[in-house]
């Protein structure tokens, strides 16, 4: 078993809260377009069978339009456990 370094651990959740800051207000786009054209070319990992029998291409992405700068990653970290105490009722 593989264990981590104190600065592995320090970037593995650096990046995890990263992630969780991006998360709170993220952007999921989905595009559809109707398949019109020859079966044999489909990709397959991209298209779904609609309930009219019409076959879509369909992209899925995550965005976040709302990039923060890295001056706020301190503030809001000490924020969160405050937010936190107050959804669950306990004293701040």
């Amino acid at each position: 078993m593989k264990t981590e370094t104190d600065n592995e651990y320090a970037s593995r959740k650096v990046w995890e809260f990263l992630i969780a800051l991006t998360a709170q207000d993220c952007s999921i786009m989905l595009v559809l377009k109707k398949y019109i054209g020859n079966s044999a070319n489909i990709p397959s990992q991209n298209v779904i069978l609609g309930k009219d029998g019409n076959l879509y291409l369909f992209s899925i992405a995550v965005a976040d339009l709302d990039a923060k700068a890295l001056s706020k990653v301190e503030k809001r970290y000490k924020e969160t456990p405050l937010i936190l105490q107050a959804c669950l009722g306990q004293p701040v």
